[in-house]
């Protein structure tokens, strides 16, 4: 791995910055081999730990989380995934203007509390959605030895020292608001103009001032290309110190 200041021609290409603390991963192979490696660094960790590990996979909406979070669900042998969508506070509760990325439209001290009981080991409520995600139903779950909290908030700082893997997946703005327009547009019936309105203030302007940050204590960045393919990006040099170069 190089320093921060070595680029690719696909980091290049969508402006995309590597933080100070970590270093980029150059074997091509390696960074294509996303899933591979990171259930490696799951599994180095679980050594160590020897408890229920809270995995964290964050970053600005339209890159693929939910979807990434998923396949790693299907390649570990025990693991569940927590969508931090489920955890959202109703319209009504919420500041006037608040988008997902800001903590004060979410249940954050829930969100805390039930990593808490994760790492504890301990039986939480887990929250769902459920029925063209128009409900919320609440899950009585004992952890899994893989727990993945899949969300924006997930990578946020107060989350910090909960979690024991940090990932955070980041994108062109391109590839966020083609997402967010298809989803928007087909799933809450905005017209075109409305999606694009919501894109701006959710993950330009509110994800910029709240999430954008956390990569720079992210343990491993991933980076979504326009086919959604993903690749790794970076790897802290904290992660490196603790568990050695997997990402070789």
């Amino acid at each position: 791995m190089s320093e921060e200041n070595d680029c690719s021609p696909s980091l290049e290409s969508v402006a995309i910055d590597i933080p100070k603390s970590h270093t980029y991963v150059q074997d091509v192979e390696v960074r294509k081999d996303v899933l591979n490696s990171i259930i490696a660094v799951v599994n180095t960790i679980f050594q160590v730990k020897k408890r229920p590990l809270v995995l964290s996979v964050g970053g600005p909406g339209g890159v693929g989380k939910s979807i990434f979070s998923q396949k790693l669900k299907k390649l570990l042998s025990d693991a569940e995934v927590i969508g931090l969508d489920a955890y959202r506070k109703e319209e009504s509760e919420r500041p006037e203007g608040t988008e997902g990325p800001n903590p004060a439209a979410n249940r954050v001290d829930l969100i805390k509390t039930q990593m808490k009981h994760v790492r504890a080991g301990e039986v939480y409520m887990r929250r769902v959605k459920t029925r063209g995600n128009s409900t919320i139903d609440e899950v009585s779950t004992q952890p899994s030895m893989v727990n993945i909290f899949e969300g924006e908030l997930s990578t946020y700082s107060f989350c910090k020292d909960l979690v024991d893997l940090s990932i955070f997946i980041d994108g062109s703005e391109q590839v966020q608001m083609k997402t967010r327009l298809n989803r928007d547009v087909a799933e809450d019936g905005l017209t075109v103009e409305q999606a694009k309105l919501r894109f701006q203030k959710s993950n330009i302007e509110q994800f910029g001032e709240h999430g954008r940050a956390s990569k720079n204590w992210s343990d491993v960045q991933l980076l979504c290309h326009d086919d959604y393919s993903l690749e790794i990006l970076s790897v802290s040099k904290a992660l490196q110190k603790k568990i050695g170069n997997i990402f070789r």
